[in-house]
């Protein structure tokens, strides 16, 4: 009996340990990207910023680019916050679930 739910306890954490595998993976892919995004537009900034040299001021170049920066991080705060807002939110759709459920007999 207990080699059969140890055996059974294992099967199940390593079905679970595949999925939060998948999420943490595409997590840590995701954030990859979006840093690939801001860094982009840092860089598009900053070669404007250059660019246009002969009418802008260093101030404003540097102003320029310290709110891509901060306009950036933002946007990853933002994205993450929303990714794990939606993450949590399961629970609740798991436990709306579970209330339409027929109640078992009491033992």
């Amino acid at each position: 009996m207990t080699d059969r739910f140890r055996q059974r306890c294992e099967e199940l954490l390593n079905h679970n340990g595949k999925f939060f595998f998948a999420f943490q993976a595409s997590s840590r892919w995701f954030a990859m990207r979006t840093d690939w995004l801001v860094a982009s537009i840092i860089g598009v900034v900053g070669v404007l910023a250059v660019a246009t040299k002969s009418s802008l001021g260093a101030s404003v170049a540097g102003l320029a680019l310290t709110y891509a920066a901060q306009l950036t991080s933002s946007f990853q705060r933002m994205t993450n916050l929303i990714t794990m807002t939606e993450n949590i939110m399961t629970c609740f759709e798991r436990i709306a679930y579970y209330d339409t459920l027929d109640e078992e007999g009491h033992m």
